[in-house]
């Protein structure tokens, strides 16, 4: 096991290192009809009652996107090196051991989660280890690589832990005893197993067990601030190379959600998307515009990674969510080509980059890495 562990830093190291590397190997593409986002500021609706997309607030809160349908095809391994891999090894899983810890009987209550369904009114209650079954599910497709499934039930864990602690302990009476709400007759946040049954048809015993089997290795186990308080997790489908910083993105700063390598994203069949409006549609969505000032294009500003945080369009200026939301783009990461018919859009990665890129995720894995080595990797504190 150790002597895995050690070939998957070694790989990833290497890979870090690459920022345009590219993986050979028949991967399927992303489902784009199956593929969603969810960004999640405050448990759904609590802060935003009047119906607003929960995506549309990105306040100092959590924030979490989902990730595509789609199959994943190995790929050929990195060659690795053997450089300090031993020192590496050791201070990732020292790290891990401080950073990764069980859930404790306070914080866990009374062991279910309760969830306002507004598709019915009602309360309903899960145990927590079924709850993270259908987390799980609803996040990634049972045919991503077992320790990225781990990585993302001990994500997932760790966020609805963390929204349960914060609602018992100020709850709103609007979510009639419920930790959070969801539309669980659209499968939101959760797939139960009638859900699942009818998703995966003929294959629901093998994806079943092989997604309980994730589970139950690592259940119980969630991520830490440095105080012991549960972490703010982020987590996307696919990032751009390298993640955002939540302060970029979401308005408030966190050491554990800053930009990292993760070069595997470019090479998904998805990563590169491009999008065409005519005058007539971008007139329609941008607010105060007209055909003159519409091709006015001013002042740019970028996040490191290369998110747009703003841009000035005539008179106006955006936010690359802003822009993101209005003209349907998988990404605020996206470069505009602007011709007299309308504008040519390239997207790069899906979602809002912070946090544990999904696709990342199982990447990693598929090179030997485990679901703490991924973990660390995207959420350990970065300095500088």
């Amino acid at each position: 096991m150790k002597k895995q562990l050690l070939c998957g830093l070694a790989a990833f190291s290497l890979m870090a290192a690459l920022p345009f590397l590219s993986v050979s190997g028949n991967i399927s593409g992303l489902t784009d009809a199956a593929a969603k986002e969810v960004m999640l500021s405050q448990p759904p609706n609590i802060t935003d009652r009047k119906g607003t997309s929960s995506e549309s607030t990105a306040e100092a809160g959590d924030t979490m996107a989902s990730s595509s349908e789609g199959t994943q095809d190995g790929s050929e391994p990195l060659a690795s090196s053997p450089e300090n891999t031993s020192d590496t090894s050791d201070k990732t899983l020292s790290a891990a051991d401080a950073f990764i810890t069980p859930l404790t009987d306070q914080e866990k209550g009374d062991g279910v989660f309760r969830i306002l369904d507004t598709s019915t009114g009602a309360v309903v209650t899960v145990a927590d280890k079924d709850f993270c079954y259908g987390a799980v599910a609803y996040e990634m497709p049972p045919s991503y690589e077992k320790e990225a499934l781990k990585a993302q039930c001990v994500a997932c864990y760790t966020h609805f832990s963390r929204w349960r602690v914060r609602q018992r302990q100020q709850p709103d009476p609007d979510l009639k005893g419920a930790d959070f709400q969801a539309d669980l007759s659209r499968g939101e946040y959760y797939l139960d197993d009638a859900f699942l049954r009818k998703k995966w048809g003929s294959l629901y015993d093998s994806c079943h067990q092989y997604l309980c089997e994730a589970v139950d290795e690592c259940f119980g186990e969630v991520l830490r601030e440095e105080d012991g308080s549960l972490l703010q997790v982020a987590y996307c489908a696919l990032s751009s190379g390298t993640t955002e910083r939540a302060e970029d993105i979401f308005g408030y700063a966190s050491k554990h959600l800053q930009s990292v390598a993760s070069p595997f994203d470019k090479a998904a069949p998805s990563y590169c998307t491009t999008v065409t409006h005519s005058c007539d549609e971008l007139l329609k969505v941008l607010d105060g515009q007209n055909k003159t000032t519409l091709h006015q294009l001013g002042d740019c500003q970028r996040t490191q990674a290369g998110s747009i945080l703003s841009l000035t369009v005539g008179e106006h200026t955006y936010t690359g969510e802003e822009l993101r939301q209005k003209l349907g783009l998988r990404s605020a990461n996206f470069t505009i080509k602007d011709t007299p018919e309308g504008w040519t859009l390239t997207v790069l990665g899906y979602g809002h980059g912070v946090g544990m890129s999904q696709y990342g995720a199982n990447e990693m894995a598929k090179q030997g890495a485990g679901y703490r080595e991924i973990l660390c990797h995207y959420f350990s504190p970065v300095s500088g």
